[in-house]
């Protein structure tokens, strides 16, 4: 999938999971992520990723009529907001990365 980007979450995407907009680019043209639920109101999907500097996972939200990330959420500030990511979908986008790492 090809994206769009905020000047705010390329902020966010630096300050919150160190990488930079062209990985995250890659994660999403490669599917490296899962959508974990979306907004009962409104257009925005949640999508975890892995950031293997900082071996841990955050929270894209994604307008998904224009596929614009709109902000990057540390997990415990997403459940505050959102809701609480399962340990399973994490390991899962942690596994995505891993196995693509190994087939380069």
């Amino acid at each position: 999938m090809k994206i769009k980007v905020t000047r705010h979450s390329k902020k966010r995407l630096r300050e919150r999971a160190y990488m930079s907009i062209l990985t995250l680019r890659k994660i999403y043209k490669k599917n490296l992520y899962l959508t974990t639920g979306k907004e009962k109101k409104g257009y925005r999907c949640h999508d975890l990723f892995y950031s293997t500097y900082m071996d841990q996972c955050f929270v894209a939200i994604r307008d998904e009529r224009t596929n614009t990330i709109i902000t990057i959420l540390p997990l415990d500030y997403h459940e505050y907001l959102g809701w609480r990511i399962s340990f399973e979908a994490q390991q899962i986008v942690v596994n995505l990365v891993h196995e693509n790492l190994q087939c380069k």
